[in-house]
């Protein structure tokens, strides 16, 4: 249950949202009932810098929604790397065997200078050994992106539809402090994401296990031709695409990936 979060006397708590319903998921063996079998829920809690309470699960706070997981899960792992020489390539004082014998050979690079000196080795084409590596200089924030359409069957479910993206909408800014003439913002929501499969009764492991997550960008379409739409007055379609930025860099650990402070903290499965 999603508890109520108050800043300055403002609720920003939208609390439990489910589209269809919580009815509409479950398992279903023979598919007669047509249930959903599997979700993924969106917990979003109040932003913090404490590296212990960056590695708990989330509560929602702020939200609690869940939806069916989409068929396509976009995952975006992006390793930046430089051109250098690290302190494992060759040079003068190279350990290996080779490296050994190479120094024996040249007079530990006499001979090698006095052949560049008087021209030798540029008679012969011979280059210094090129010693470069790529050199690791960083991973960029993973990204995740899930994209609906969802379509109201009644009024009912338009208005749980347009409900949902408004809290996601809403939760993607900052929030007012009471001090915001003053440059004074409360930072976004921190988001946890989860899917679960309810024939197997247990987590989605194939959903590249999102790690805690800030909402990077949202965007709405409704249905072209808004004109048509379901008893109530909403759009007959509306279609979702979210994208969510992890929160910290993401480290191997091994057996899976966690966060900096989920390592830190030595938490078994990254506290989620």
């Amino acid at each position: 249950m999603a508890e109520e979060f108050h800043g300055m006397g403002t609720d920003f708590s939208h609390g439990e949202l489910t589209f269809p319903s919580e009815e509409d998921f479950g398992a279903d063996p023979s598919n007669n009932g047509l249930k959903i079998p599997v979700s993924i829920n969106f917990l979003a809690d109040p932003y913090t810098n404490k590296q212990a309470i960056r590695e708990n699960a989330g509560v929602g706070k702020f939200a609690d929604i869940t939806l069916p997981l989409p068929l396509n899960v976009g995952v975006d792992n992006a390793i930046n790397y430089g051109t250098g020489q690290s302190e494992t390539t060759g040079g003068l004082w190279d350990m290996t065997p080779g490296g050994w014998w190479e120094s024996l050979k040249t007079g530990f690079g006499a001979v090698s200078w006095a052949k560049d000196m008087l021209g030798f080795s540029a008679l012969y084409g011979q280059r210094p050994m090129d010693e470069r590596d790529s050199i690791f200089q960083g991973a960029n924030f993973r990204n995740h992106s899930y994209s609906w359409t969802l379509i109201p069957k009644n009024s009912e479910q338009g208005q749980k539809i347009h409900d949902i993206v408004m809290a996601f909408q809403a939760l993607a800014f900052p929030m007012a402090s009471g001090y915001e003439q003053y440059s004074r913002v409360i930072h976004p929501p921190v988001w946890h994401i989860s899917a679960f499969d309810f024939s197997e009764g247990q987590g989605v492991r194939w959903d590249m296990e999102p790690l805690p997550s800030v909402l990077a960008n949202v965007k709405v379409t409704t249905a072209q031709g808004s004109l048509h739409r379901v008893s109530g007055g909403w759009p007959a379609a509306t279609g979702l695409t979210l994208q969510f930025q992890e929160l910290e860099p993401a480290i191997n650990t091994g057996a899976f990936i966690q966060s900096r402070s989920q390592l830190r903290s030595g938490a078994a499965r990254g506290g989620d």
